[in-house]
Parts: C-alpha cells; structure tokens; sequence
C-alpha cells in the first residue's frame, strides 16, 4: 500500500543513521533520478513491479548508499511534467493503471512521490516487459513468478473448478463425522451443524449445485475419488531414528485433508514427551511440541501446497526435530525473513477462503504463523525454522523442553506489570534470554522487519518493563539483558545481581572469574553488569599490572589469569 507524507517524513528523518536501501521495503523504493528521460524509464519500471507486488511508494530524489539528512536528499532539480507523465504510463502499462504523483519539500529541496495501488495483477508494459516487487529488489517477472502471481489473485486456483461427480458419489462420510467435531471444538454456529451432510457441504462451498468442488474433494472426499482426479494429493509420515534409519515403517495415503490430518495428529502425539511442572495445587504439562504450533503447521502445509506439481506433505519425526515438507515454493513475495509479518497469500483461495475459512480451521488474518510462533516462544522454545528446498517449502521444530526462567519472566510481565506481550516481543526477549546482550546488528537478524518499531520496543523493554538497558552510544550500542530480568531466568544468578558493585570490587570479581576458567570480553560484562567503555578500561588497567592477560583475537579473544609470557 503507499505511504502518507507523514510516513515518508518519519522515514526520512531516519537517513540521518541509514542509508536510504537499508530503509527499503518491499513496499518503498529511493531514486536518486537525474532527468526527464530516466524518471519516466524508473517510473515506468517501478509502477510495473509495485502493482505486481501489493502496491507501494517511490521516492524520487534521494541517494541511496549515503548516510546523513542533508547529503542523502538531493531532490529533483528539473520540473518533469506530471500530466503528462502519468498518461504515458497510463497508455504503456497493460491493464490500464492509475499512478499518483505527488511533492514534498524537505530540506528546502523538492522530493517527488510516486504511488502505486495494486488493482488487478498481472501488470506488464504495453511491449510485454514484467517486473515484480521481490523484497527490496524488482525482478524480471519470469514464467515462474507469473503463475505465482496468477495464483496469488487467483486466476490460476484449481481448487475452484467443479467435478463431474456428486456430492453422493465423492463425500467421505468419515472425513464429514471429523469435520462436524472440528467445527463444534471452533464453536461453529449450531443452527450450521444441524444441517445434513449435503445441505452442509453446500453451504461450506464444498459442493456447488450438487457438484463436487476440487477443494470439497481434497477436504472431505473419498480416497479413490482424490486418486482420479487430484492425483498429486498424497501425505506421509516417518518417524525417524537418524538420518539414515527408520524408527518404524513410514506410513502414507491418500484420504482427504480432513482424515488426514486426524491420523497424523495421533501418529505424531504419540512421540510427543511431555514435561511436567509442579505448581502448587497445579502440574502444568508441555509437550515437547506444542499441539498447537505443529498442527496448524500440518494443515497450513495441505492448505497451501501447489496441488499442481507431484509430491506429498511429508511429515519425518526424528526424536530431536519435527519436520513438515509441503510441495510448491513461496508465492507472493513471502520467504522464510518475512513470513511473519508478510501479508497473507495463498496459492489455493478457494480452499482457504471459501471451505476452510467456513469451517474456522484457518483464517484470513494472517494469525496461522504468528500462532505456531507464539505457542513456541511461550514456552521459551527456539521459533520454528523456515526454509525453501527446490520446490518444497520445509518447516523444522527443534525438540526441546520448556524454560522455565524464560516462563517466570514473561509471568512477571503478564500478571505482575499487566504488560501487553505480542509476539514480536516474546522473539526479542527470547533472544535476549539465550544471549543476554545484543547490538543493533544483532537485533536486526533477530527482528528483520520495521526498524522503527524495533526501536520502539527497545525503548519499551528499557523504560517500562526495566527487561534491558543500554550500554554505550550510537552503532556501537549493546542492549544488555537487565539484573531483574537475569534474576527470573536464572535464580542461581540472582545473587550476582543483589548490588552495584564498586570499581575495586569488580577487578576482585574479574579476577575471581578469570581464576576459574578463561571468559570472553562479553562474558564478563554479563557477570560484572559494566557496559563495553567501562568494561574495557578496567580490563586494561589490570592487565597494565599484570595481573591478567588476553590471547586471541576478535570475538573469541579470552582474558586469562597472570601476566602474559
């Protein structure tokens, strides 16, 4: 969608420490431009790609690689004719679309706004020519990405054509018993639930006019009717002692997604250890995989798989990791970075709009993946690990036990300070937790979404929540986890924490440390609460008396007792 002007200010006042292509979205691009002539060959180009992505904003008038307000917004120092120039780019781009220009002044320089709604993709220019918005980057639209895009606005969805067989012939009367129990554990409306098998069928867009859809086959169809005709429809499940070796005989099928997903929730419950923790009057269990997390995860793998291609949802099991493969790429711009807060795409709609959306298994609000990470993260667990293999999208969950100093912190935040914690939270302070101090490149792999709102947390954790605090200034800030925040997670620390310790005591600290076993520069600020500056100087004041001495170098460099020899 494209930017307001006062989104773009906002933006620009960042340039001051970004360069303009870090500050790039697949929804924004900077253009230096310097004439006519290239404006009108970028703004043909970049009203194609951003219509066949979700639409955006172009800046005219900015440098991209330069750091700094004043040197990075040079404006346009010519006066293109707007009229004009949007005509042109009415008659050369096939469907017919609408661009908006529109100036802004800042730094007394003119800066000239381009902004582009995608209506009805696929867009190309009247000679054939594509591009697609890919990321930050605009891409040839190959044949590839166009049935991508094809699939993304629906052109292309098989899962909408009808079948040249009854309702009577193709139901499954198994898969519409599970069905119905989904739905009643998704509180469906009961007056929905009374119908009879067919009447439902029509009113959840299974069946058409007594019909079958090719989505209605693949929910609740017969297993013989799915083998006629979406024969690509398979599933299987292996649970694994290695790599190499099977655990038990790998068990496939063909039942509908419906039964499928039924069996596979038994197949995988069943290696799914349970920790238990006892509170109180209460024993709270935590599967080693959340149900919630891996299910979903099943059911988005049948629901958006290309149906197209041969291949099956493959689930291995391995006593350390689950993972789930479905057979077609990433559509839409979405990637493993993204996906989390990409808006939804789906390659099969009337699948997932019309048929499962009705029976409240998925939705169209793009909670399906936030979901599956916030059930892990809850529990302190890593996030899930996306991945695109050739034409497979693969999801990894890692086995591992719940943490429960992670839980006592999130615990305090939730019901001591009746903090509001989403999901993008619980990434930040998870990562927090596992490493106890970061800097902005750090927290920028961790969070490679909206720099401003990573700013905006940082703040938050800092200044209301007292989870972190700063240590030094500018592009070399480290966030460091906080004393309170260290003492939740792990209580054998919290001692450490009770108190500020003075210059002297923190050298006989230091010393102490480095007398048990060698440790890294950032391990003994953890363990001191000093920030960098300070922990530089009185490492180098004890190492000017000899009293300790590094080997190494970078990173990995360790201080070591004694003097050096």
């Amino acid at each position: 969608m494209p930017y307001s002007i006062a989104e773009i200010r906002q933006t620009l006042r960042l340039l001051e420490k970004h360069t303009a292509d870090e500050l790039e979205t697949d929804t924004l691009e900077f253009k230096e431009c310097s004439g006519e002539e290239k404006l009108r060959d970028q703004a043909l180009e970049l009203a194609v790609c951003f219509a066949n992505g979700q639409g955006g904003t172009v800046v005219f008038g900015v440098k991209d690689h330069i750091r700094g307000f004043e040197k990075a917004i040079v404006g346009i120092d010519f006066a293109p004719d707007l009229m004009r120039l949007t005509g042109e780019l009415y008659d050369r781009i096939d469907p017919k679309l609408p661009v908006e220009f529109e100036w802004l002044e800042e730094n007394s320089r003119r800066i000239l706004l381009m902004h582009v709604r995608s209506v009805m993709p696929p867009y190309t220019t009247s000679s054939g020519k594509g591009w697609i918005r890919v990321g930050r980057e605009c891409k040839p639209l190959t044949g590839s990405l166009l049935r991508q895009l094809r699939e993304k606005s629906g052109i292309n969805d098989i899962t909408a054509d009808l079948l040249p067989i009854t309702t009577a012939e193709a139901v499954s009367p198994a898969a519409m018993e599970i069905l119905r129990r989904e739905m009643k554990e998704m509180n469906a409306p009961t007056e929905l639930l009374a119908f009879s098998d067919a009447e439902l069928c029509q009113k959840l867009g299974i069946s058409k006019n007594g019909k079958m859809t090719v989505g209605g086959l693949l929910a609740v169809g017969k297993e013989e009717m799915l083998a006629r005709f979406v024969p690509n429809h398979e599933w299987k499940y292996s649970r694994m002692r290695s790599d190499t070796e099977y655990d038990s005989a790998p068990l496939a099928g063909r039942e509908s997604i419906f039964v499928a997903l039924d069996k596979l929730t038994l197949l995988v419950g069943q290696k799914n250890p349970v920790t238990i923790i006892p509170s109180g009057l209460f024993h709270p269990e935590f599967p080693q995989y959340p149900m919630i997390a891996w299910r979903e995860a099943i059911m988005n793998a049948f629901a958006h798989r290309d149906y197209s291609i041969p291949g099956m949802v493959f689930i291995r099991h391995w006593p350390d990791r689950l993972e789930i493969n479905s057979p077609g790429t990433f559509i839409g711009g979405v990637n493993p970075q993204n996906i989390l807060h990409h808006p939804p795409v789906t390659r099969n709609r009337y699948l997932v709009e019309t048929i499962l959306m009705a029976t409240r298994l998925v939705n169209r609000s793009n909670l399906g993946v936030p979901r599956i990470f916030r059930a892990l993260l809850e529990e302190g667990k890593e996030p899930p690990m996306f991945e695109e293999a050739g034409d497979v999208v693969k999801l990894t969950f890692l086995g591992q036990k719940v943490d429960q100093g992670f839980q006592r912190m999130i615990n305090e935040l939730l019901y001591k300070q009746g903090a509001t914690i989403d999901t993008d939270d619980l990434l930040l302070l998870h990562a927090f937790s596992r490493r106890r101090e970061l800097q902005w490149n750090e927290l920028k792999q961790v969070y490679p979404y909206d720099e401003r709102r990573l700013h905006e947390k940082l703040a938050r954790f800092e200044h209301s929540l007292g989870m972190i605090r700063r240590a030094g200034t500018g592009r070399g800030t480290t966030y460091i986890l906080s004393r309170q925040a260290v003492a939740l997670i792990d209580r054998a620390a919290a001692y450490d924490m009770s108190s500020k310790l003075d210059g002297e005591a923190i050298k006989v600290r230091i010393l102490s440390l480095v007398a048990e076993k060698p440790l890294t520069n950032k391990e003994l600020r953890t363990f001191t609460d000093l920030n960098r500056a300070q922990a530089t100087s009185l490492l180098q004041e004890l190492a000017q008396e000899g009293q300790i001495h590094l080997q190494g170098h970078g990173a990995g460099a360790r201080w070591h007792a004694g003097p050096k020899r």
